[in-house]
């Protein structure tokens, strides 16, 4: 798992986002019914179905934690960035300003639709950025081990309760990174190394 190193000013927001390990989730079976649309959605490859489940899962996910809905756009191909040490998929971000997430369906190489497990963590990653600053009222959102057990948290118990959910995949082995940066003025990334 890799963090973010602690800032040097205000590390209380820091600190007390690494002490929140759970979340609960809701229990009504609404989020059962949208994973299994989204899946068949992107089995179909239909991206306007994509985009209708993953709208209709942060409703009712916002709802739920009493945050203000944020926005999704579905995207095609997801970009490569190349830094000095390697090349980057970028999977997904969050932009606190506008209360936008971006994912993106497609691998970058191949152009083929991403596992379903993906797609959906991705989504929830970008979904727990927005609840550190809707939710936590954090001025920043870090990528603490708070943030890693909330969100593996949320992915395990979600994959016991969806029944036909493929599991999400949380790429910890092999260069694999969740965001490098703080998100604060920017955005919050998810973004896997590509070896090799």
């Amino acid at each position: 798992m890799l963090t973010d190193a602690p800032p040097r000013k205000n590390r209380s927001g820091f600190l007390a986002s690494d002490r929140i390990k759970t979340l609960d989730l809701p229990r009504n079976g609404e989020l059962t019914e949208i994973a299994q649309r989204l899946e068949s959605a992107m089995k179909a490859d239909r991206i306007r179905d994509v985009r209708s489940a993953y709208t209709a899962f942060l409703e009712t996910a916002s709802k739920f934690y009493e945050v203000p809905r944020c926005g999704v756009r579905v995207l095609a191909a997801r970009p490569l960035r190349t830094r000095e040490h390697g090349t980057f998929e970028l999977f997904g971000d969050y932009t606190p300003e506008s209360m936008q997430i971006r994912v993106w369906m497609r691998t970058a190489v191949r152009k083929e639709v991403t596992s379903f497990g993906t797609l959906m963590s991705t989504l929830c990653h970008e979904f727990c950025h927005h609840l550190d600053f809707k939710k936590f009222g954090f001025h920043d959102s870090w990528h603490t081990r708070g943030f890693s057990e909330r969100l593996r948290f949320t992915i395990m118990r979600g994959e016991r309760r969806l029944k036909n959910y493929s599991g999400c995949q949380r790429r910890e082995d092999g260069g694999a990174s969740t965001g490098s940066a703080r998100i604060a003025r920017h955005h919050g990334s998810f973004r896997w190394k590509i070896e090799g």
